[in-house]
């Protein structure tokens, strides 16, 4: 398909249509067995721009734990905006898992958005569904959006993956999960990607 469009002699803008959403509902019902209704779908550039995107929409400071992709770590430049680094904790094994209690003594009251990478870059981690709602706990608690890169979602090999706005309903409505087809498929060459928002008003807002 790629090499046929390359084929065509006019390279302007283009479009998307209701199929290519009714193609990512299909996808996560066929591979994560969640229902994705079409108008929770919004097209981006590709992930770090939608995430980026989520966070001015929200604005304050944001957090997320460390190690850490390295253009997350960059955003703050990019955006303006305060970020709080907490470092995650390692047991015996050298599993990394996040650090709740630390990053409840980080916490800023000028903290409005977590922003989660999962599966994680660079450590690896698939965070188990426990895991999450643990997570989600702690934001509720605090009122936090969680914006969640989940670029490797179908990187995950001993684990499933659980999407963010899967973990509950309430989950769902507090989150704003991006990804693409770019590191799965082996096409980042291609910059799209789309954003996953069931609030309809953070949906609006976005």
């Amino acid at each position: 398909a790629i090499t046929a469009r390359a084929a065509h002699p006019c390279y302007g803008y283009p479009y998307t249509d209701d199929l290519l959403k009714g193609t990512v509902a299909a996808h996560y019902k066929k591979v994560y067995g969640v229902d994705v209704p079409e108008e929770w779908i919004v097209w981006v550039p590709s992930v770090i721009p939608g995430v980026a995107a989520a966070m001015e929409m929200t604005g304050g400071s944001f957090m997320y734990s460390v190690p850490m992709y390295d253009h997350i770590r960059r955003l703050y430049a990019e955006t303006g905006m305060t970020v709080v680094e907490v470092p995650m904790q390692r047991d015996e094994n050298y599993r990394f898992t996040l650090d709740i209690p630390a990053m409840e003594a980080a916490l800023t009251p000028d903290v409005k958005m977590l922003i989660l990478c999962n599966p994680h870059n660079p450590v690896g981690r698939v965070f188990s569904h426990e895991e999450l709602l643990e997570l989600y706990a702690f934001c509720e608690k605090h009122d936090l959006l969680v914006i969640s890169d989940e670029i490797h979602c179908e990187f995950a090999l001993e684990v499933p993956h659980t999407p963010f706005f899967a973990v509950s309903e309430a989950a769902a409505q507090h989150s704003v999960t991006v990804s693409s087809a770019g590191k799965i498929c082996n096409i980042p060459g291609l910059p799209m990607g789309f954003a996953i928002i069931p609030n309809a008003e953070l949906h609006k807002k976005f």
